[in-house]
């Protein structure tokens, strides 16, 4: 029994890996959600180099808030 559950949770991990690679083009009201986040990430982009010098900090926190709004995007778009 713990091998077949074994073997469904793989092929449920396939699956999520087959759709997290596969081309999704998001519908109208994910577009709005999707424009929503990237708006509010050039906002927190534009508050971050206005207040801090240039430094690898600020490198740092630009790449973290790029990589944060890629990761929203896609749970919008895979998730609904």
């Amino acid at each position: 029994m713990a091998t077949q559950q074994s073997h469904l949770q793989d092929q449920d991990r396939l699956d999520q890996l087959i759709r997290s690679l596969t081309n999704v083009t998001p519908d109208d009201a994910q577009i709005v959600r999707i424009e929503e986040v990237r708006s509010h990430a050039k906002a927190l982009g534009g508050a971050i180099i206005k207040n801090s010098k240039n430094s690898r900090e600020r490198s740092t926190a630009l790449t973290k808030l790029e990589e944060s709004a890629m990761w929203a995007v896609k749970g919008i778009v895979l998730n609904g």
